[in-house]
């Protein structure tokens, strides 16, 4: 079982890296600056909450057996709806920001 955790471990990190170095110093680059900001926050937020999946799944069922199945299942649930509102609340706001901005630029013309 520790071998199929260490192999979802190594290919999470080989997926933080090609998400830092491949889109946050690569493709994001040629986007306006509003567009890198706001992906900067969704980096930060998407690497902050997929942290967390490794470590409960590592302190239940699969490895030590620390917290219940149904208490890891319910943290994991409630990690995957953090990370999808997280993610929705921060474009939504930013599509707030950009609408709001657009227009009293246009309104001082």
């Amino acid at each position: 079982m520790m071998t199929w955790f260490s192999l979802g471990c190594f290919f999470y990190m080989l997926m933080v890296y090609t998400l830092h170095t491949e889109v946050a110093k690569g493709t994001v680059l040629e986007q306006s600056e509003t567009i890198q900001e706001l992906f900067h926050y969704l980096e930060v937020l998407t690497l902050t909450m997929w942290s967390f999946y490794p470590i409960i799944v590592f302190l239940g069922r699969a490895q030590c057996h620390l917290i219940s199945k149904h208490m890891e299942d319910a943290i994991l649930c409630i990690l995957d709806c953090l990370a999808k509102l997280g993610m929705e609340g921060l474009v939504v706001v930013y599509i707030g920001f950009l609408t709001s901005s657009s227009s009293s630029s246009s309104a001082g013309h």
